[in-house]
C-alpha cells in the first residue's frame, strides 16, 4: 500500500472519516451512526535535529478494519443473510404482557434474536469468522515541520468497525534528550565550561549548531561562573514564522586544583 502523507501542523487536527456502507441483504453492512470508535495515541519520537530543520517520518500503524471479505457483514455472502424471523426484520419486537384480568401491556423491545439488526447470520465470514473487522496496518508518513514543539498531537484514522465510524488516532511528537541543548518553547539552553583565565580575560569558542552551521560564543569582559549570555536568533525556529528563538549559553567556570607559590606571588601582584 502506498503511504498516506498527512502533515503535522501546530494545533491543527486533521480528521479521517471511515468509508460508509450499504444495507439491505445485497452483503453490506447497515448504515453506521456517528458514533465513533476508539481513540488510539501514537507517540512519534524525533531529536531535536530533525525539529530544527523538519523531517517526514514514516509510521505503521496496526489498527481494526472492516472486513474486506464480507465488507462488515460477518456473513459468508449475502445469500446467508436472512430477515429474523422473530421481528420481521424490523429489530424490535412487541412484549405483552398481563397487569390483571382483561387489563394488558405492550412494551416494544429489541429484539433478543438478531440484537436489534433486522437480519440473522445462517453462516459467517471465513475471513472475520462473524466479527465484522480484522485487524490490519497502515504507513503514514508524517511530517515535522521546523519548530514543532514537543507533544503537539494531530488526528488520523484509527479503529473502524461496521457499527461505528473510524476512531481517532492521536499521534504525539516525543522529543528525544540531546546531549548539549535543552530546548524551552523557541529558545535553545546550553551549559559551557570555561578556564579560570578565560573568566578573566575573555575567550572566543566556536560550536556546531543542530544544523552543523557555526556559532561563535565570544567574550572580552570579566566572566563569572553563572553568567548567562544570550544570543539572539540561534535558537529554535518559530514554527509557521521566519523568526527564530535565542541561544542561551551559561558558564561555569572551572578552578584548578592547585596554585603553586610562583603563581599565587603572580596572582597577588596583578588582582592586589
Amino acid at each position: 500500500m502506498a503511504p498516506s502523507f498527512i502533515p503535522l501542523l501546530s494545533l491543527c487536527m486533521v480528521r479521517f472519516f471511515g468509508g460508509g456502507g450499504g444495507g439491505g441483504r445485497d452483503g453490506g453492512y447497515r448504515q453506521r451512526s456517528e458514533r465513533k470508535g476508539p481513540k488510539m495515541m501514537v507517540g512519534v519520537s524525533v531529536t531535536l535535529e530533525e525539529l530544527y530543520v523538519g523531517t517526514e517520518i514514516e509510521v505503521d500503524i496496526a489498527r481494526q478494519e472492516v472486513c474486506h471479505h464480507c465488507r462488515g457483514s460477518g456473513a459468508r455472502s449475502s445469500e446467508h443473510i436472512h430477515t429474523c424471523d422473530a421481528c420481521g426484520g424490523h429489530g424490535v419486537r412487541v412484549v405483552r404482557q398481563m397487569l390483571a384480568p382483561g387489563m394488558y401491556t405492550e412494551m416494544q423491545t429489541t429484539c433478543d434474536v438478531c440484537g436489534g439488526k433486522g437480519t440473522t447470520i445462517k453462516e459467517h465470514c471465513p475471513v472475520c469468522g462473524g466479527r465484522k473487522v480484522v485487524r490490519g496496518s497502515e504507513q503514514l508518513t508524517v511530517v515535522i515541520e521546523p519548530g514543532m514543539q514537543p507533544d503537539e498531537t494531530f488526528e488520523g484514522e484509527g479503529d473502524a468497525s461496521a457499527d461505528y465510524a473510524a476512531g481517532d488516532v492521536h499521534f504525539v511528537v516525543r522529543q528525544q534528550p540531546h546531549a548539549i541543548f535543552t530546548r524551552n518553547g523557541a529558545h535553545l539552553h546550553m551549559q559551557r565550561n570555561i578556564t579560570l583565565l578565560e573568566a578573566l580575560i575573555g575567550f572566543k569558542h566556536e560550536i556546531k549548531h543542530l544544523d552543523g552551521h557555526a556559532v561563535v560564543l565570544e567574550r572580552e569582559q570579566v566572566t563569572p561562573s553563572g553568567y548567562t549570555q544570550v544570543i539572539p536568533g540561534q535558537g529554535m525556529p518559530v514554527a509557521s514564522s521566519d523568526g527564530y528563538g535565542d541561544l542561551h549559553v551559561q558558564y561555569s567556570v572551572i578552578y584548578p586544583e592547585s596554585i603553586e607559590e610562583h603563581q599565587k606571588t603572580a596572582l597577588k601582584e596583578i588582582l592586589a
